[in-house]
């Protein structure tokens, strides 16, 4: 009864399909009465059909049917799948098969020869010249008010009624008012040259290639990726030297590598102190550049920025050497995963502690007019005067950072994506405000310190910044709602900063906690 059944589906399958494929291939018009019975003679609807059944094939014989016709050419021709009674057939033999093969074939050799020449036209006719229509325009100029004195202008056109032209109408749109990063290298050799930095005593140009130091110290480590940091590779000599003028130093380890320098740990041979190479090619010598200008501008201003000295800049055709001293308890970063690694959070205080020295050292560095662009846990040292006393922060690598003195509009737009796309400020390949960039990543760093995770802020309905985590209730809640209040969202930036460094500065860290940080770094 299953088999019966089963056949029974197949049938009434072949049949629904065989009424379709006529419908699809049948020109003239079939009524559904009609093809219903042509393909299932059992469900006669109509008497007159009744005694004139036509002649229907099997499903299963309909292949070896017409494998016979094909064979033998001298068959008779059979009628199969009448439409109409009996006394009227429709002949189907193997002649007329190949008569509706070739039509069809026919008919899709017609269609796709005018599809070619229906091409071919209208690429003569773009191939032709033709009259272009302009448009006069009427000029409005737009200023765009901001915080600094207007400097981006557009262009908006009011239409007239079409007059003919000769020349074609070419729409043109230009960014203005906004600073390509990263500044090109005759920018930078001219800011050199203006600024003073090339005659400097720790610049040094060498007219030679250094392709092979740089293989040596590329070679010297690999990366260890369970552990997460450089190990020395099969390579490295007990005694890997290198020589840049007259200084010879020893390659001790591999600190570090972003994606413009590797930073390696050298000891010189006559002096035995220890310091911090940073290698760059192709050799950028705008970090030095922006050390030389802070120095003078300190000098001036009598900020009391820290900042670390460049003892020697080597400028190699190729490659170039920063020189700078080494410290030994290393980054902001470092000290974050020392607490980690103890199995513990770096506790709440501490952190506003560190908070309120980064804001301290930005807002100095901003009254120096120039922009960090590039702030993060890894750029921020920490220095230690005595044993028993805190560290204090030191900001690093400056080679994305902004003149804002010598730049001809305010607004600046860098080519290279953000250091972190999660907590990256959100508008560093448009047109944005350096100074906001700066706020927007101390949010990021205080709020990687707080929660151990990057900050991925959401915009509310009103346009404002918030973040997604939420404060512990032991936390200073109010202060911490403050600080990303201020550096998320854009108002009166100078006064919100410092009244919020105002802020932080009336936190007081116990003791214990910063014996405890003492040791945790001193490790």
């Amino acid at each position: 009864m299953t088999q019966l059944n089963w056949l029974n589906v197949q049938l009434q399958h072949h049949a629904r399909a065989s009424i379709l494929r006529e419908v699809y291939y049948k020109n003239q018009e079939v009524s559904l009465e009609e093809l219903r019975i042509k393909y299932n003679p059992a469900k006669n609807i109509n008497k007159k059909w009744r005694s004139q059944e036509p002649v229907v094939l099997k499903p299963c014989l309909i292949q070896r049917e017409v494998q016979q016709q094909s064979t033998k050419e001298s068959i008779q021709e059979q009628h199969v799948f009448s439409l109409q009674p009996y006394d009227q057939p429709i002949k189907r033999g193997q002649k007329h098969i190949k008569e509706r093969v070739s039509k069809q074939q026919q008919q899709q050799r017609t269609f796709f020869q005018a599809r070619q020449i229906q091409k071919q036209q209208q690429q003569t006719k773009l191939s032709q010249p033709q009259k272009v229509l302009k448009k006069p325009t009427l000029s409005k100029t737009l200023l765009f008010a901001t915080e600094t004195p207007a400097t981006v202008v557009s262009q908006i056109e009011s239409a007239h009624p079409p007059v003919e032209s000769k020349q074609k109408d070419i729409m043109v749109t230009r960014e203005e008012g906004v600073v390509e990063l990263p500044h090109s290298p005759e920018f930078v050799h001219d800011q050199i040259n203006k600024s003073g930095a090339r005659i400097c005593s720790t610049y040094h140009i060498i007219k030679e290639s250094a392709t092979n130091t740089q293989k040596m110290l590329s070679s010297w480590f690999i990366y260890d990726k369970k552990k997460r940091l450089w190990k020395p590779s099969i390579k490295k000599e007990k005694h890997s030297l290198i020589h840049l003028l007259e200084s010879e130093f020893l390659v001790v380890s591999k600190l570090g590598e972003g994606g413009m320098a590797q930073v390696f740990l050298v000891q010189e041979t006559d002096s035995l102190a220890f310091y911090g190479l940073k290698v760059q090619q192709p050799p950028n010598p705008w970090e030095f550049y922006i050390h030389y200008q802070i120095n003078e501008r300190k000098k001036q201003n009598k900020a009391p920025f820290h900042l670390l000295p460049v003892l020697n800049y080597y400028y190699y055709t190729d490659t170039s050497f920063l020189l700078i001293p080494y410290m030994r308890h290393g980054t902001l970063l470092d000290a974050y995963n020392r607490y980690i690694a103890a199995q513990k959070t770096m506790p709440e205080p501490i952190i506003a502690f560190f908070t309120a020295q980064f804001i301290q050292q930005v807002i100095l560095l901003h009254s120096l007019d120039i922009c960090h662009n590039d702030l993060k846990l890894d750029n921020v040292m920490l220095i230690t005067r005595r044993k028993d006393t805190m560290p204090d922060v030191v900001l690093i690598d400056f080679g994305h950072s902004i003149d804002v003195r010598v730049l001809d509009y305010p607004q600046c737009k860098a080519n290279w994506p953000p250091a972190c796309p999660l907590s990256g400020y959100p508008q560093f390949n448009t047109a944005y405000n350096p100074i906001h960039a700066d706020y927007w990543e101390l949010a990021a760093m205080s709020h990687r310190l707080l929660f151990g995770e990057p900050m991925q802020a959401v915009s509310t309905h009103e346009g404002k910044f918030i973040i997604q985590q939420k404060f512990k209730r032991y936390w200073h809640v109010s202060l911490w709602s403050m600080l990303f209040e201020c550096l998320l969202n854009r108002s009166n930036e100078q006064t919100d900063i410092n009244r919020l460094l105002q802020e932080f500065d009336k936190i007081q860290v116990h003791d214990k906690l910063i014996h405890e940080c003492i040791q945790v770094l001193t490790k």
